[in-house]
């Protein structure tokens, strides 16, 4: 006997440092094969603080792009400004795509909340993106 408690102890949940399943969209904690050690979100997952803008009106300023965040408070951001967007030009002419950096991971959250919403006449699409999508994009 005795050997009961052998794996136990060192694996009782030390609360939650992720604020809870409701943030992260629901997924369970603790899936096999995610100990608890501070895990590093994957690129372009939950945690990143830019996000990718597609189907922009080929007009669109980085003004405007401002704008549309900013008039929508029940998103729960700081105000977007225009140093934080990019708009990227392909050949010089627009894409239709933009990057917008945001503070924290959890304000890049809440912005997702204009994820297809109309921007002018058109459906705006919001993925997450990542560090080196914005470079890139910015190196054309």
């Amino acid at each position: 006997g005795g050997g009961a408690f052998r794996e136990k102890a060192a694996w009782q949940p030390r609360g939650d440092a992720h604020g809870g399943a409701a943030a992260s969209g629901g997924q369970f904690h603790g899936a096999p094969g995610t100990g608890p050690s501070e895990r590093a979100a994957p690129e372009g997952d939950v945690g990143t603080t830019i996000l990718k803008l597609r189907g922009l009106p080929f007009s669109v300023s980085d003004e405007d792009i401002c704008q549309w965040f900013n008039e929508d408070s029940t998103l729960g951001i700081s105000p977007v400004i225009k140093d934080n967007v990019l708009v990227v030009l392909e050949g010089g002419r627009p894409s239709g795509i933009a990057y917008v950096e945001f503070p924290t991971p959890v304000e890049a959250t809440g912005a997702m909340g204009k994820n297809r919403q109309m921007l002018g006449t058109r459906y705006i699409e919001i993925f997450p993106a990542n560090r080196s999508d914005l470079e890139r994009a910015g190196r054309q």
